[in-house]
């Protein structure tokens, strides 16, 4: 997913469940540094997952978010990574597809009613 849908979505939660946004948000985008060296694996694992909630967390929500949101796209995550390379999805969306430009906006929207009306 891009991130924009991310982020949207970390906003969404820390707003939803009374979380600490920068915290969620923080993690929503934390996992996507790894694009530097083994994209959604290296950062895109349950080991990581694991220390991102012992971190905090809020951390940690956003950091699951994250690898959620990237298993609905063609690509997966590695979960296991390094004890496994197999790349787990929930489903096939294409990312900057246009399924990620609506949910980015429907959560976008969603935040934006918790702004200011919640």
């Amino acid at each position: 997913m891009m991130k924009l849908t991310h982020v949207a979505m970390g906003a969404f939660l820390a707003a939803y469940f009374g979380l600490d946004p920068i915290m969620v948000i923080s993690g929503s985008i934390f996992p996507d540094i790894d694009t530097i060296f083994k994209h959604r694996k290296l950062l895109h694992n349950i080991f990581i997952l694991a220390a991102a909630f012992w971190y905090n967390y809020a951390f940690g929500i956003g950091v699951l978010s994250h690898y959620l949101l990237d298993m609905l796209t063609v690509m997966g995550v590695a979960l296991f990574w390094p004890l496994s390379n197999k790349h787990y999805r929930i489903l096939r969306l294409k990312t900057g597809g246009i399924i990620d430009y609506l949910l980015a906006a429907v959560l976008a929207l969603a935040n934006g009613y918790y702004l200011f009306f919640m």
